[in-house]
């Protein structure tokens, strides 16, 4: 018979949850619970997405500074971005400041791509809360970083348009 569209990928999600919560693995969990949250997040179900990613920050670390590997910077950057849909700015802000002042660490777990964009997150709320100030010097930073990068580098593209 014939099973709806999306519900073969429901029924292999419940497996893998089951499995996922049974483990006693806590990298394997928060991993799930990374991709679940950002799921959540794409689908707009962001109150639903902060929570579950709060559990995984939980399950990696009990306290969120260390937070510097590759799995925990991506958390972050989800977390924020829920953060961000539903108006908590100033938690979002203190996330992303937080991995911003980590570049070293970051850099070190080869994610230093995500840190550049992280960074550029976090200029787009300081101006969204009114800090250009702000929002300017984090850019201008950024564009030092990338003075030798391919013009065409989106990032790049959109640093220039608001700095000129």
């Amino acid at each position: 018979m014939f099973a709806p569209y999306g519900y073969r990928s429901h029924e292999k999600r419940q497996r893998v949850s089951s499995r996922s919560t049974g483990q006693r693995s806590a990298g394997f969990r928060s991993i799930y619970l990374d991709h679940q949250g950002a799921l959540e997040l794409a689908h707009g179900r962001s109150e639903r997405a902060i929570e579950i990613l709060r559990q995984s920050i939980a399950s990696k670390t009990n306290h969120l500074p260390g937070l510097a590997s590759t799995n925990g910077h991506y958390t972050i950057a989800q977390l924020a971005s829920a953060l961000d849909t539903v108006g908590q700015f100033d938690e979002a802000i203190a996330l992303l400041t937080g991995v911003g002042d980590r570049r070293g660490e970051v850099a070190a777990f080869g994610t230093f791509d995500s840190w550049m964009l992280t960074r550029a997150r976090l200029a787009r709320l300081y101006r969204k809360t009114g800090n250009v100030g702000k929002a300017e010097g984090v850019e201008a930073h950024l564009l030092k970083l990338l003075a030798l990068a391919d013009p065409d580098f989106p990032l790049l593209k959109e640093l220039r348009a608001r700095s000129n």
